[in-house]
């Protein structure tokens, strides 16, 4: 890809942030490089751009940043924002407590090369003499954008946050503080790792009486042939909490299905974000759609390969084919029809 003439030198979400920014050659728009308040590099079409020139919630700016950080972890060393993505991003839900601690501990480990080392984070948003350098504010723009922060105090609370869970220790000498993992953390981390032995496989769909047959004759025969366990949420008896129910069984899961067949309601956006956050986690993803509503997928999704199907027993080859290429037999062995090698 060509780049002309420099744009300008601040993020376009993060107003005041520094940044390269280039036109694209190509028409697209904009090409970001180097916003460590956005997590890295990025693109916005033109329409886009525009759209974040009207933006002032900082939550919002902080929602389509989680959207950026989530693309880079799937691959994309550049990913772009189009209007549909900003305006997902505008009714999407915030990441819990929860997540963005979790989400700020695995940053931490990252950023250190030994057990036990410290990473600086400074409580300030400006240089001050040789205390306080562009190596520090680096990374503390770095762990606002990976935790969904806004403000430092919010980085800082949830710095606290993972002090008091024991999953770090915080030392002190202001601005800045020294943030170590504790073998508590790296046991969390090592926790919320895919778990290999999972022979559950997280159903993630349209639950519409309509898809039943769908789900039986396709999907369920799909993963049970391939010696695996699926799993539907609305299935589960005495589900409580509905998102934190879904995101443990998530975690507990092999690999997701996500088939994106929607109704006279629209898509279904549980789905996308049961997707992106298995995708988060390092989870394998295999998409599925029935074939009249493939040119109507999301952006951010319909770049990815889709089985498009027409009827549910398209959708069981289709999904037996993908899950053996990309997994291996599931724990259920013997119930595995043998593999047609021809």
């Amino acid at each position: 890809m060509r780049y002309s003439n420099q744009a300008g030198t601040e993020c376009l979400i993060w107003r005041g942030h520094s940044a390269l920014v280039l036109h694209v050659n190509s028409g697209f728009g904009y090409f970001v490089e180097g916003s460590q308040r956005a997590g890295g590099n990025y693109m916005v079409d033109r329409q886009a751009k525009y759209l974040l020139d009207e933006i002032h919630d900082e939550r919002h700016k902080a929602r389509i940043t989680t959207y950026l950080v989530d693309q880079r972890k799937m691959g994309e060393r550049a990913p772009q924002l189009t209007t549909s993505v900003i305006e997902e991003a505008r009714v999407s839900r915030d990441l819990s407590a929860d997540e963005r601690a979790e989400r700020l501990l695995r940053f931490l480990a990252q950023q250190t090369t030994n057990l036990g080392s410290a990473v600086e984070v400074s409580t300030v948003e400006q240089s001050i003499g040789s205390l306080v350098t562009a190596t520090h504010l680096g990374i503390t723009m770095q762990a606002k954008a990976i935790s969904e922060s806004v403000e430092t105090d919010e980085l800082r609370y949830l710095l606290d946050y993972l002090e008091s869970v024991d999953w770090i220790s915080i030392g002190h000498n202001r601005p800045l503080l020294y943030c170590t993992v504790t073998v508590a953390g790296h046991r969390q981390i090592a926790e919320q790792e895919i778990n290999q032995s999972s022979d559950q496989v997280f159903v993630a769909m349209w639950f519409d009486p309509s898809m039943e047959e769908t789900y039986e004759k396709g999907i369920h025969t799909a993963v049970r042939n391939t010696g695996y366990r699926p799993f539907r949420i609305d299935r589960k008896p005495d589900v409580d909490k509905i998102d934190d129910e879904i995101i443990g069984e998530i975690r507990r899961s092999r690999f997701l299905i996500a088939d994106f067949t929607y109704g006279d309601k629209g898509i279904r956006g549980g789905v996308y974000y049961e997707a992106g956050f298995a995708l988060g986690l390092g989870l394998e993803v295999i998409r599925s759609c029935r074939a009249d509503q493939i040119d109507d997928l999301h952006f951010d999704v319909n770049h990815h390969y889709h089985i498009a199907w027409n009827t549910p027993e398209e959708l069981q080859e289709g999904l037996e084919k993908r899950i053996r290429a990309l997994m291996p037999d599931g724990p259920h062995r013997e119930n595995i029809p043998p593999r047609n090698n021809s």
